[in-house]
Protein backbone atom coordinates (compact mmCIF):
# COMPACT_ATOMS: atom_id res chain seq x y z
CA UNK A 1 0.00 0.00 0.00
CA UNK A 2 1.72 3.16 -1.30
CA UNK A 3 1.49 6.33 1.02
CA UNK A 4 0.94 9.57 -0.88
CA UNK A 5 2.58 12.85 2.05
CA UNK A 6 1.44 15.96 1.24
CA UNK A 7 3.43 19.52 2.13
CA UNK A 8 1.23 21.57 4.74
CA UNK A 9 0.39 24.50 3.65
CA UNK A 10 2.46 26.66 5.62
CA UNK A 11 5.81 24.97 4.88
CA UNK A 12 4.10 25.56 1.05
CA UNK A 13 4.07 29.06 1.34
CA UNK A 14 7.46 29.27 3.44
CA UNK A 15 9.21 27.96 0.61
CA UNK A 16 7.31 30.34 -1.97
CA UNK A 17 8.54 33.38 0.25
CA UNK A 18 11.59 32.41 0.59
CA UNK A 19 12.25 32.36 -3.64
CA UNK A 20 10.51 35.42 -4.09
CA UNK A 21 13.01 36.79 -1.85
CA UNK A 22 15.90 35.29 -3.54
CA UNK A 23 14.75 36.31 -6.94
CA UNK A 24 13.99 40.31 -5.60
CA UNK A 25 17.17 40.31 -4.13
CA UNK A 26 18.66 39.88 -7.18
CA UNK A 27 16.37 42.63 -8.33
CA UNK A 28 16.44 45.76 -6.68
CA UNK A 29 14.10 44.38 -4.16
CA UNK A 30 11.47 43.74 -7.16
CA UNK A 31 9.65 40.68 -8.65
CA UNK A 32 7.04 41.18 -11.37
CA UNK A 33 3.90 39.71 -11.92
CA UNK A 34 4.91 37.35 -14.41
CA UNK A 35 7.81 35.77 -12.62
CA UNK A 36 5.24 35.12 -9.60
CA UNK A 37 2.77 33.37 -11.83
CA UNK A 38 6.18 31.56 -12.51
CA UNK A 39 6.68 30.49 -9.15
CA UNK A 40 2.87 30.06 -8.75
CA UNK A 41 1.95 32.59 -6.53
CA UNK A 42 -1.72 33.11 -7.68
CA UNK A 43 -3.51 35.84 -7.87
CA UNK A 44 -5.79 35.68 -4.73
CA UNK A 45 -2.17 34.77 -2.73
CA UNK A 46 -0.56 38.32 -4.28
CA UNK A 47 -4.27 40.77 -3.17
CA UNK A 48 -3.45 39.03 0.62
CA UNK A 49 -0.06 39.89 -0.06
CA UNK A 50 -0.53 43.05 -0.99
CA UNK A 51 -3.23 43.68 1.70
CA UNK A 52 -0.83 42.47 4.65
CA UNK A 53 2.14 44.34 3.17
CA UNK A 54 4.58 41.46 2.08
CA UNK A 55 4.28 42.88 -1.30
CA UNK A 56 3.83 46.69 -2.39
CA UNK A 57 2.84 47.65 -5.39
CA UNK A 58 5.50 49.44 -7.51
CA UNK A 59 4.03 50.06 -10.96
CA UNK A 60 1.73 47.75 -13.02
CA UNK A 61 3.06 44.68 -13.00
CA UNK A 62 5.87 45.17 -10.70
CA UNK A 63 5.95 44.78 -6.81
CA UNK A 64 8.72 45.34 -4.56
CA UNK A 65 9.69 43.84 -1.00
CA UNK A 66 8.85 46.21 1.99
CA UNK A 67 12.08 48.31 3.48
CA UNK A 68 13.34 48.68 0.26
CA UNK A 69 13.97 52.48 -0.66
CA UNK A 70 13.86 53.29 -3.94
CA UNK A 71 16.40 54.71 -6.38
CA UNK A 72 16.41 55.85 -9.99
CA UNK A 73 17.70 52.33 -11.07
CA UNK A 74 14.77 50.87 -9.08
CA UNK A 75 12.55 52.90 -11.28
CA UNK A 76 14.67 51.40 -14.44
CA UNK A 77 14.44 47.75 -13.33
CA UNK A 78 10.92 48.17 -12.67
CA UNK A 79 10.37 49.55 -15.92
CA UNK A 80 12.12 46.23 -17.43
CA UNK A 81 10.49 43.96 -15.62
CA UNK A 82 7.64 45.03 -16.79
CA UNK A 83 8.33 45.23 -20.76
CA UNK A 84 9.19 41.83 -20.45
CA UNK A 85 11.74 39.28 -20.14
CA UNK A 86 14.05 40.31 -23.25
CA UNK A 87 13.63 43.30 -22.33
CA UNK A 88 16.65 46.11 -21.71
CA UNK A 89 17.32 49.43 -20.48
CA UNK A 90 18.68 51.41 -23.57
CA UNK A 91 19.48 54.64 -25.18
CA UNK A 92 19.60 57.27 -23.16
CA UNK A 93 18.62 55.35 -19.75
CA UNK A 94 21.77 53.16 -20.59
CA UNK A 95 24.18 56.12 -20.93
CA UNK A 96 22.91 56.85 -17.74
CA UNK A 97 23.24 53.44 -16.51
CA UNK A 98 26.82 53.44 -17.50
CA UNK A 99 27.71 56.82 -16.56
CA UNK A 100 29.14 57.58 -20.00
CA UNK A 101 28.11 61.55 -19.02
CA UNK A 102 29.89 62.16 -15.92
CA UNK A 103 28.51 65.83 -16.27
CA UNK A 104 24.76 64.50 -16.23
CA UNK A 105 22.75 63.36 -13.33
CA UNK A 106 20.84 60.73 -13.91
CA UNK A 107 17.81 62.86 -11.30
CA UNK A 108 16.68 64.54 -14.53
CA UNK A 109 17.01 61.56 -16.68
CA UNK A 110 12.94 62.07 -17.55
CA UNK A 111 11.75 59.12 -19.48
CA UNK A 112 13.24 55.82 -19.01
CA UNK A 113 13.89 53.85 -22.45
CA UNK A 114 13.33 50.39 -22.88
CA UNK A 115 14.31 48.08 -25.78
CA UNK A 116 11.98 45.13 -26.44
CA UNK A 117 11.02 43.13 -29.30
CA UNK A 118 7.18 43.88 -28.76
CA UNK A 119 5.17 46.94 -28.83
CA UNK A 120 5.48 47.96 -25.42
CA UNK A 121 3.31 50.97 -23.93
CA UNK A 122 4.08 51.69 -20.20
CA UNK A 123 4.16 54.84 -18.61
CA UNK A 124 6.77 56.66 -17.96
CA UNK A 125 8.70 54.60 -20.89
CA UNK A 126 9.95 55.38 -24.14
CA UNK A 127 9.99 52.33 -26.16
CA UNK A 128 12.10 50.98 -28.74
CA UNK A 129 10.69 47.94 -30.56
CA UNK A 130 13.86 45.57 -31.61
CA UNK A 131 15.36 42.58 -30.68
CA UNK A 132 18.34 42.62 -28.94
CA UNK A 133 20.87 39.78 -29.18
CA UNK A 134 22.64 38.59 -26.52
CA UNK A 135 25.94 39.61 -27.80
CA UNK A 136 24.43 43.58 -26.96
CA UNK A 137 23.13 42.28 -23.77
CA UNK A 138 24.78 43.09 -20.36
CA UNK A 139 23.82 44.38 -16.88
CA UNK A 140 24.85 47.49 -15.14
CA UNK A 141 24.61 46.29 -11.43
CA UNK A 142 21.30 44.24 -11.30
CA UNK A 143 19.62 46.43 -14.48
CA UNK A 144 19.62 44.20 -17.65
CA UNK A 145 21.05 46.93 -20.19
CA UNK A 146 22.40 47.18 -23.71
CA UNK A 147 26.11 46.89 -23.66
CA UNK A 148 28.42 49.61 -23.74
CA UNK A 149 29.23 48.97 -27.87
CA UNK A 150 25.51 48.82 -28.45
CA UNK A 151 24.93 51.93 -26.12
CA UNK A 152 26.86 54.02 -27.98
CA UNK A 153 25.64 52.77 -31.46
CA UNK A 154 22.17 53.56 -30.30
CA UNK A 155 23.00 56.60 -29.10
CA UNK A 156 23.64 57.88 -32.59
CA UNK A 157 20.27 58.47 -32.72
CA UNK A 158 20.10 61.12 -29.93
CA UNK A 159 23.78 62.89 -30.39
CA UNK A 160 25.92 64.67 -33.09
CA UNK A 161 29.49 63.11 -33.46
CA UNK A 162 30.99 65.73 -30.92
CA UNK A 163 28.91 64.48 -28.12
CA UNK A 164 28.77 60.95 -29.32
CA UNK A 165 33.27 60.82 -29.07
CA UNK A 166 33.00 62.24 -25.66
CA UNK A 167 30.90 59.25 -24.53
CA UNK A 168 33.20 56.87 -26.25
CA UNK A 169 36.03 58.36 -25.33
CA UNK A 170 34.97 58.00 -21.75
CA UNK A 171 33.77 54.54 -21.89
CA UNK A 172 37.62 53.94 -23.34
CA UNK A 173 39.71 56.05 -20.61
CA UNK A 174 37.29 53.54 -18.19
CA UNK A 175 37.99 50.55 -20.25
CA UNK A 176 34.71 49.55 -20.44
CA UNK A 177 34.84 49.30 -24.16
CA UNK A 178 37.08 48.26 -26.84
CA UNK A 179 37.27 50.23 -30.31
CA UNK A 180 36.97 46.59 -31.89
CA UNK A 181 33.61 46.07 -29.91
CA UNK A 182 32.15 49.06 -31.38
CA UNK A 183 32.84 48.53 -34.94
CA UNK A 184 31.87 44.73 -34.59
CA UNK A 185 28.33 46.05 -33.27
CA UNK A 186 28.60 49.25 -35.95
CA UNK A 187 28.99 46.73 -38.69
CA UNK A 188 26.02 44.31 -37.02
CA UNK A 189 23.84 47.28 -37.01
CA UNK A 190 23.99 49.23 -39.76
CA UNK A 191 21.67 49.01 -43.03
CA UNK A 192 19.75 50.50 -45.49
CA UNK A 193 16.95 52.58 -43.99
CA UNK A 194 17.21 51.00 -40.39
CA UNK A 195 19.23 53.31 -38.71
CA UNK A 196 21.13 57.08 -38.45
CA UNK A 197 24.44 55.67 -38.05
CA UNK A 198 26.58 58.83 -39.16
CA UNK A 199 27.62 59.84 -36.00
CA UNK A 200 28.82 56.64 -35.45
CA UNK A 201 30.85 56.34 -38.34
CA UNK A 202 32.15 59.62 -37.85
CA UNK A 203 33.52 58.46 -34.33
CA UNK A 204 34.90 55.51 -35.47
CA UNK A 205 36.62 57.54 -38.50
CA UNK A 206 38.29 59.50 -35.73
CA UNK A 207 39.95 56.64 -33.79
CA UNK A 208 42.19 54.65 -35.40
CA UNK A 209 43.56 51.49 -33.68
CA UNK A 210 46.13 53.17 -30.82
CA UNK A 211 43.90 55.76 -30.24
CA UNK A 212 44.43 57.68 -26.71
CA UNK A 213 41.18 58.92 -24.99
CA UNK A 214 43.35 61.17 -22.79
CA UNK A 215 42.01 62.44 -19.50
CA UNK A 216 38.55 63.90 -19.38
CA UNK A 217 38.55 67.99 -18.51
CA UNK A 218 38.34 67.83 -14.90
CA UNK A 219 41.30 64.92 -14.67
CA UNK A 220 43.42 67.27 -16.33
CA UNK A 221 42.70 70.31 -14.31
CA UNK A 222 43.77 68.33 -11.52
CA UNK A 223 46.59 66.85 -13.04
CA UNK A 224 48.00 70.76 -13.61
CA UNK A 225 46.90 71.31 -10.15
CA UNK A 226 48.61 68.57 -8.68
CA UNK A 227 51.63 70.11 -10.01
CA UNK A 228 51.29 73.84 -9.30
CA UNK A 229 51.13 72.95 -5.61
CA UNK A 230 53.84 70.97 -5.67
CA UNK A 231 52.35 67.90 -4.33
CA UNK A 232 54.59 64.70 -3.90
CA UNK A 233 55.75 63.33 -6.67
CA UNK A 234 53.08 60.80 -7.91
CA UNK A 235 52.39 58.58 -10.93
CA UNK A 236 49.42 59.09 -13.23
CA UNK A 237 47.01 56.05 -13.96
CA UNK A 238 49.20 53.46 -11.82
CA UNK A 239 47.80 49.89 -12.22
CA UNK A 240 47.35 47.90 -8.73
CA UNK A 241 46.96 44.10 -8.14
CA UNK A 242 44.47 43.38 -5.89
CA UNK A 243 44.49 39.10 -5.23
CA UNK A 244 42.82 38.29 -8.52
CA UNK A 245 41.47 41.72 -9.61
CA UNK A 246 43.45 44.91 -10.88
CA UNK A 247 42.69 48.78 -10.39
CA UNK A 248 44.01 51.71 -11.93
CA UNK A 249 43.57 54.54 -9.82
CA UNK A 250 44.00 58.54 -10.95
CA UNK A 251 46.94 59.46 -8.80
CA UNK A 252 49.57 57.14 -6.68
CA UNK A 253 52.35 58.11 -4.43
CA UNK A 254 54.07 54.48 -4.69
CA UNK A 255 56.55 54.47 -1.92
CA UNK A 256 53.82 55.83 1.35
CA UNK A 257 51.08 53.26 -1.05
CA UNK A 258 49.02 56.21 -1.21
CA UNK A 259 46.38 56.48 -3.98
CA UNK A 260 44.57 59.72 -4.88
CA UNK A 261 41.24 59.17 -6.71
CA UNK A 262 38.74 62.08 -8.75
CA UNK A 263 35.38 61.97 -7.88
CA UNK A 264 32.72 63.69 -9.67
CA UNK A 265 29.98 65.00 -6.23
CA UNK A 266 27.40 63.95 -9.92
CA UNK A 267 27.83 60.13 -8.80
CA UNK A 268 26.29 60.32 -5.32
CA UNK A 269 22.98 59.08 -4.95
CA UNK A 270 24.02 56.01 -7.52
CA UNK A 271 23.41 53.11 -5.46
CA UNK A 272 25.63 50.68 -7.75
CA UNK A 273 28.39 53.26 -8.10
CA UNK A 274 28.35 53.51 -4.71
CA UNK A 275 28.44 49.98 -3.68
CA UNK A 276 31.44 49.43 -6.52
CA UNK A 277 33.35 52.50 -5.23
CA UNK A 278 33.24 51.08 -1.76
CA UNK A 279 34.34 47.62 -2.83
CA UNK A 280 37.19 48.88 -5.12
CA UNK A 281 38.15 51.06 -1.49
CA UNK A 282 38.31 47.82 0.49
CA UNK A 283 40.33 46.08 -2.22
CA UNK A 284 42.95 48.55 -2.02
CA UNK A 285 43.20 48.84 1.76
CA UNK A 286 43.78 44.96 1.63
CA UNK A 287 46.35 45.17 -0.61
CA UNK A 288 48.01 47.94 1.75
CA UNK A 289 46.96 51.10 0.27
CA UNK A 290 45.32 54.09 1.28
CA UNK A 291 42.88 56.42 -0.80
CA UNK A 292 41.92 59.92 -0.92
CA UNK A 293 38.92 60.86 -3.03
CA UNK A 294 39.34 64.20 -4.12
CA UNK A 295 35.72 65.42 -5.06
CA UNK A 296 35.05 68.61 -7.80
CA UNK A 297 33.62 71.17 -5.35
CA UNK A 298 37.12 71.00 -3.32
CA UNK A 299 39.10 74.51 -3.00
CA UNK A 300 43.00 73.96 -4.14
CA UNK A 301 43.25 74.79 -0.43
CA UNK A 302 41.78 71.89 0.49
CA UNK A 303 43.07 69.63 -1.85
CA UNK A 304 46.54 70.25 -0.93
CA UNK A 305 45.89 70.30 2.68
CA UNK A 306 44.47 66.70 2.63
CA UNK A 307 46.98 65.15 0.59
CA UNK A 308 49.79 66.73 2.52
CA UNK A 309 48.40 65.45 5.88
CA UNK A 310 47.96 61.67 4.45
CA UNK A 311 51.25 62.09 3.33
CA UNK A 312 52.60 63.15 6.59
CA UNK A 313 50.46 60.04 8.26
CA UNK A 314 51.46 57.38 6.08
CA UNK A 315 55.22 58.62 6.37
CA UNK A 316 54.85 58.17 10.44
CA UNK A 317 52.72 54.88 9.45
CA UNK A 318 55.70 53.71 8.15
CA UNK A 319 58.49 54.72 10.52
CA UNK A 320 56.75 53.15 12.93
CA UNK A 321 56.62 49.67 11.39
Amino acid sequence: MSVTLRRHPRSVTASLNRQIDILARRQLGLVSTRQLNELGFAKKARARAVASGRLIRFRRGVYQLPGRQPTWETAVMAAVLAAGPRAVASHLTAARLWNLEPDRSPKSAGAIHITAPGLLRIRGVVAHVREIPPAHRSRAGSVPVTSVARTLVDLAEHFDAERLGRCTDEALRRRIVALNDLRQVYEATRGPGRRRLAAVKEVLAARVPGFDPGANDWERRMDDLWDSLGLPQSVRQYEIRCGSRSYRVDRAIVDLRLAVEWVGTEYHGQVGRFRRDRKRISDLALAGWDVIEVATDWSEKRVQRTVMAKVQERRRLLRAS
